[in-house]
């Protein structure tokens, strides 16, 4: 016998274009957000911070690095099959190096909770 999967939570998916890379939404609900994120080589995102905001993520390819600060020597890399959350207050920037990264994020539905504190490069 074939099981009903109610889907009605499911939205369309929405890709963003941006200067280091891309990202499509995958799901939305009231409780958090899903995205497939991917961070061209030599990119970096803004230094940011949400009050409270927190995600989760699972890197799938290539090599991801996390910085905490305006000091671009203090950062951590992540390969494909790490995991990393970030708690609300956390300062960080997501970027690459000389190889892409290619993600999941999923986060609690708190989309315009981002406070820069700094541009990418």
């Amino acid at each position: 016998m074939n099981k009903i999967i109610d889907l009605g939570h499911i939205t369309q998916l929405n890709s963003i274009e941006t200067s280091w890379g891309n990202q499509i939404t995958w799901t939305k609900t009231p409780g958090y957000v899903s995205k497939i994120v991917n961070i061209k080589s030599n990119s970096r995102a803004n230094l940011q911070f949400h009050q409270r905001k927190e995600i989760s993520i699972y890197v799938m390819a290539g090599e991801l690095i996390v910085w905490d600060s305006k000091d671009n020597n203090s950062f951590k890399k992540y390969q494909a099959g790490c995991a990393i959350n970030i708690k609300p207050g956390t300062v960080y920037s997501l970027g690459t190096a000389n190889k892409h990264a290619f993600f999941i994020e999923v986060s609690t539905n708190c989309v315009n909770d981002v406070i820069k504190v700094s541009d990418g490069k």
